[in-house]
């Protein structure tokens, strides 16, 4: 009885919760040509980084995806007007970034209808959806089909706020991935815990020298 208890939970949990995650991440694939590469950056607005990395895109003539965190737009709202005005797409993301691994269906539903709330009361209609982590649920899923917001994930996430990744190891990923083609998640911001207090000096880094050395092509 006691095994019943606990495993019946656990098999719907890992229906509702788990499955989805791993089958965003690792079996559902988009398309994408040889050498191209499209940008996305999480977890802004930042008031001394997003700016910059605005100002790369803007010089080399690219547009990116920005997966916001609603409770950062409250505080800053006049760069989340920015990243609209210069024609990039500005994703939902989540209001507090939390992982959501045990979030359920109430949870999930008013995190997403109020960090959309917050965006429209900006005049932003979200183009995707990306949940925080990248931890994705039934939810997730039915409640962005029917906004109309397609849930986008990666194909290579950096890992740029590590302390142990310099801007070499940026820089590398992104060649590499954009051979291949696909989705590259970086970041605007240095709030993750244990991230490096430099990770988005060193994306900038990245980024400066990726667009010297292949120029302003094939990035959509």
């Amino acid at each position: 009885m006691l095994i019943k208890t606990i495993l019946i939970p656990a098999f719907l949990w890992s229906g509702y919760s788990i499955l989805p995650t791993v089958y965003y991440k690792f079996i559902y694939k988009e398309r994408y040509q040889k050498n191209e590469l499209q940008l996305t950056f999480d977890d802004g607005p930042n008031p001394i980084y997003t700016e910059q990395i605005l100002d790369i895109l803007k010089q080399h003539h690219t547009k990116a995806i920005f997966f916001v965190i609603a409770e950062k737009v409250e505080k800053y709202p006049d760069i989340l007007k920015k990243i609209h005005q210069e024609g990039h797409d500005v994703g939902l993301h989540c209001y507090h970034h939390t992982h959501p691994f045990l979030w359920g269906i109430w949870k999930t539903k008013k995190d997403m209808q109020k960090s959309k709330q917050i965006l429209e009361n900006h005049g932003i209609k979200p183009s995707y959806y990306r949940p925080p982590h990248g931890w994705v649920n039934l939810s997730m899923i039915l409640i962005s089909k029917r906004w109309n917001m397609p849930l986008k994930l990666w194909t290579c996430i950096v890992g740029d706020w590590n302390e142990n990744k310099d801007w070499k190891d940026i820089y590398d990923a992104m060649q590499k991935e954009k051979q291949k083609g696909g989705v590259i998640c970086l970041h605007d911001s240095n709030h993750k815990m244990n991230s490096s207090s430099k990770a988005p000096e060193n994306t900038i880094s990245a980024l400066n020298e990726y667009f010297k050395k292949c120029g302003d092509t094939n990035w959509t």
